[in-house]
C-alpha cells in the first residue's frame, strides 16, 4: 500500500497526529481490521488486550485496550466510545465514511474485568478522535483504502502532572511514532494482503484466519 505517513504537534500535555496511509484492501477487510477489537493483540504489538464493552447497533460500539507503549512509558487503558457515519461524497468523488471516537462519559456502570484494569493502570484519555476510510477502484485495478485519521490526545496521567506547560520530550516522541510502522502498520499490511488473497496460506498471520471467518458471516 501506499507509504505510512505520520504528523504530529504537541501542545502541552496535549498531543496531536495525524496518520495518512492506502491499504491494499477493500473498504469492509479495512474497517474489519480494526472494528474486530477482541483480534486487535493477536497481531498488533501495541496492544496487550482489548474487549468490546458494549455494542449499540452495527455501526456503534464502546470498547477498550491496554496498550503497550515503548519504555519508560507505562502501560495504559484507552477507552473508545466509536461511531461510524456514511460521508459525504462530492460530484464524482468516491463514497467514504468517518469514524469519529471519544473517550466514554462514564454514564454506564464498568464490567468487573475492567475495574480491575483500571486499578492497575492509568487511563490515557482521547479528546476526539476522527478517521476517514475511502475506498479506491482505480481503473479497474484491485480495491485499496484510503486512511486518513487524526487523533487528539490528553498525555495528564501519562506524564503524571496536571502542569498545562509539560510535555513529551522529542526523543520521546521520535521513539513513539518509530514504532508505529514494526507494530501496526507492517503486521497490518500482512493481515489485509492475506485477505485480499484468493486463497488462505500456510504462511498468512494468525490473525487473518478468525477476521476472514467473521467477514465471511457478515
Amino acid at each position: 500500500g501506499g507509504a505510512l505517513k505520520v504528523y504530529h504537534a504537541q501542545h502541552g500535555p496535549s498531543l496531536l497526529f495525524r496518520v495518512t496511509a492506502t491499504a491494499d484492501a477493500d473498504f469492509a477487510q479495512t474497517v474489519a481490521l480494526f472494528r474486530e477489537v477482541d483480534l486487535l493483540s493477536q497481531w498488533n504489538k501495541g496492544v496487550a488486550q482489548a474487549a468490546v464493552e458494549e455494542t449499540r447497533g452495527p455501526t456503534e460500539l464502546v470498547a477498550h485496550a491496554l496498550v503497550n507503549f515503548p519504555w519508560p512509558l507505562p502501560p495504559s487503558l484507552i477507552r473508545l466510545h466509536a461511531r461510524l457515519h456514511a460521508g459525504a461524497a462530492a460530484a464524482a468523488a468516491p463514497p467514504s465514511v468517518l469514524l469519529v471516537a471519544t473517550s466514554p462519559d462514564g454514564a454506564a456502570p464498568l464490567p468487573p474485568a475492567l475495574v480491575a484494569l483500571l486499578d492497575e493502570h492509568d487511563e490515557l484519555p482521547i479528546r476526539c478522535a476522527a478517521a476517514r476510510l475511502t475506498p479506491r477502484t482505480d481503473g479497474g485495478a484491485p480495491p485499496r483504502t484510503t486512511v486518513d485519521a487524526v487523533v487528539a490526545l490528553d498525555l495528564s496521567e501519562l506524564l503524571e502532572s496536571a502542569d498545562v506547560e509539560v510535555s513529551l520530550p522529542s526523543w520521546l516522541l521520535r521513539l513513539l511514532f518509530r514504532v508505529v510502522q514494526p507494530w501496526v502498520w507492517k503486521p497490518a499490511k500482512a493481515i489485509l494482503a492475506a485477505l485480499g488473497a484468493k486463497e488462505p496460506s500456510r504462511w498468512e498471520p494468525a490473525a487473518a484466519e478468525p477476521l476472514r471467518r467473521r467477514l465471511d458471516a457478515d
